[in-house]
């Protein structure tokens, strides 16, 4: 009999709050899935105040890769830290924008007019995430690989940031996109990074120019990290994947998870793709090891990486 009457209650209120969402405006509902995201706000900021200030945010994180390089397990890690808040896939994740951003830095404009596009593009994306982290006082942390171009645009607006360059052996990165049908005729993503010299991209085969992601993206971040000293960056390399490894970079951020949790998900791995169809670098053909090698040789030795 009880059990009828808890059913019927909850019931009841499942019913009167799904109504509620129906009947709910617009921006009522917007609200109300920020609130869930984040949490019941705290205090409150505008975001025509944040933006002309965004030095209100608490040091934000921001991962810069090419991504398949561990992403997605140091989200899965940080979310156990309670005081902040992980987005790994956000909408817009700038997956469309991407290509673009990184040819703009090397177009004949002007810095400050590069700067104001990037932080149009950025803010248009980003500025309710910003606002909400702020009003449940949470830290904001995004491990998109999709932001790195951004960087050096996010440590102008953002100085308190601190950011993680996390990268991976080519060979495992290349092996990856492979499986992922990356630049083939099956790669549904047309916006995918690419060279501006179509005749040498063309020229390509799919090593190649998954080899040229990695080299051109790690280059990026190379150097913006040489341009700005002062930037708080801290290189992490997922091959080297331990505890000790993890430990430090979570001093660096300033994160504190427990030995017992950190542990368990260092014996987990997260992400992993299941059809495995390409054979591990090691037992690559020595034509194919030396497509990556004429691409990324230089930041391999940087990387301590054998090819």
């Amino acid at each position: 009999m009880y059990s009828k009457k808890i059913f019927s209650y909850y019931f009841c209120i499942n019913l009167h709050f799904t109504l509620y969402v129906i009947y709910m405006n617009e921006e009522t509902l917007e609200h109300f899935i920020w609130l869930i995201r984040f949490g019941i706000p705290r205090r409150k900021i505008s975001a025509e105040k944040l933006t002309q200030n965004l030095s209100y945010l608490e040091a934000p994180v921001f991962f810069l890769s090419t991504g398949r390089c561990g992403t997605k397990w140091f989200s899965e890690l940080l979310k156990k830290d309670k005081k902040g808040k992980v987005f790994h896939n956000p909408k817009p994740n700038f997956a469309i924008q991407n290509n673009f951003i990184y040819h703009l830095w090397k177009l004949d404009l002007s810095e400050d007019l590069k700067y104001d596009i990037l932080k149009q593009i950025l803010l248009s994306g980003r500025i309710e995430y910003f606002r909400y982290a702020y009003k449940s006082n949470k830290r904001f942390i995004e491990t998109n690989n999709r932001i790195t171009f951004f960087a050096p645009l996010i440590f102008k607006i953002f100085p308190q940031a601190k950011f993680v360059h996390l990268y991976r052996h080519p060979g495992d990165f290349v092996r990856s996109g492979m499986q992922r049908d990356w630049y083939s005729e099956n790669d549904f993503y047309i916006n995918r990074l690419k060279m501006t010299d179509q005749k040498t991209w063309d020229s390509y085969n799919q090593i190649e120019k998954i080899s040229w992601l990695w080299y051109s993206t790690n280059n990026f971040i190379e150097k913006f990290k040489n341009e700005n000293p002062d930037a708080n960056i801290y290189e992490f390399n997922f091959n080297n994947l331990n505890y000790n490894n993890v430990k430090e970079l979570l001093t660096f951020l300033n994160i504190s998870i427990k030995e017992k949790i950190l542990k368990k998900k260092l014996s987990k791995k997260v992400n992993v793709q299941r059809n495995e169809y390409i054979p591990k670098y090691e037992d690559w053909k020595n034509q194919d090891k030396k497509y990556i090698k004429n691409i990324c040789k230089e930041l391999t030795i940087k990387y301590n990486y054998k090819l």
